[in-house]
């Protein structure tokens, strides 16, 4: 064989194979999100894989900053990822999320009006972030350190819990609740100092700080903590899924309210499939589900509420 042709040969090899791995790839939806947050349950992947063909590859995050520093520093990976509304402008201003056509997702329609229109998920028109699930940060309790719940967010000071206090490893979320601590606005915080201040006095009342939903629950299992910052809808998954003794405290001060959305990323190599994954996850049969099997926060689905609702009452007789 000639040299001019065996090199043809090998580049048409190559070209072939490239084409074989693009077209293995093309097939998969790769998400960027929370673990053990609902939309990586192995039946959920399992039905929206059989549903639609599609395979799923899951990447996680344990902060909002290392979800931003992912998607920045792997441009085209991801097809789906889940940001909280509050960073949704940042990644739209860095050109890291791209305008998402609703009009492709079937279920869109259904999500409550005031989400569904969010400005901090649609800018000039364009919707950034499709809404999932909503709830509060707010505490939880052992319920074996508590013969009652408090009702205040002062009990985190209070000397008895030295060394059994957790709060989240996040900066934004603890000068939020440093502020409400120190009756402030948090959207609207005048005194940062009295805000540091307070934080400061709180840390020797920290046995650590969590990171993700594992971590709280690991530390109520074993029963080093007594109280701590929590996500609402977590502290019922902790009840009711894995039978642990935790209650969700909502102080008189208030608490943090938040809002999870999907988004696609800029340079996402497979549009199509992350709209119909994020479909997928607005659905109400996968949120029923998931409240029913597990435990879940508000979804943003105004007909997957009222499923969920239907579901766990009581039935009559016809």
């Amino acid at each position: 064989m000639r040299m001019p042709d065996l090199t043809a040969l090998l580049t048409a090899t190559a070209v072939f194979t490239s084409a074989l791995a693009f077209a293995a790839k093309a097939n998969e939806v790769h998400v960027l999100n929370w673990k053990g947050y609902g939309a990586d349950e192995p039946w959920a992947i399992e039905a929206f894989e059989k549903a639609t063909g599609s395979k799923v590859v899951n990447d996680f995050f344990n902060s909002e900053q290392e979800m931003l520093t992912k998607l920045r520093t792997n441009p085209g990976l991801y097809d789906v990822v889940m940001i909280n509304a509050a960073f949704n402008d940042q990644a739209m201003a860095e050109k890291l999320i791209q305008p998402i056509d609703t009009s492709k997702l079937p279920n869109f329609p259904d999500i409550s009006k005031d989400k569904a229109g969010s400005p901090m998920l649609v800018h000039d028109g364009k919707v950034y972030g499709v809404p999932w699930v909503w709830g509060l940060t707010a505490l939880a309790i052992n319920e074996k350190s508590f013969d009652k719940p408090p009702t205040s967010i002062a009990e985190m000071w209070d000397p008895a819990h030295k060394g059994r206090v957790t709060i989240r490893d996040d900066a934004v979320e603890a000068v939020q609740f440093g502020a409400i601590a120190t009756g402030q606005n948090i959207n609207d915080i005048k005194d940062i100092e009295a805000v540091k201040a307070k934080l400061t006095s709180l840390m020797p009342q920290i046995k650590t700080f969590w990171s993700s939903e594992n971590d709280w629950n690991q530390m109520a299992a074993s029963n080093q903590i007594d109280i701590g910052t929590y996500w609402s809808g977590s502290a019922d998954r902790a009840k009711t899924h894995f039978k642990l003794p935790v209650s969700l405290v909502i102080p008189q001060e208030g608490a943090v309210a938040w809002l999870d959305a999907f988004s696609i990323p800029v340079g996402s190599k497979n549009v199509a499939g992350a709209e119909a994954f994020i479909n997928y996850m607005i659905d109400p049969k996968f949120y029923v589900e998931w409240v029913t099997k597990v435990g879940a926060p508000v979804s943003a689905n105004t007909k997957a509420v009222e499923a969920s609702r239907r579901c766990v009452q009581p039935q009559g007789d016809g």
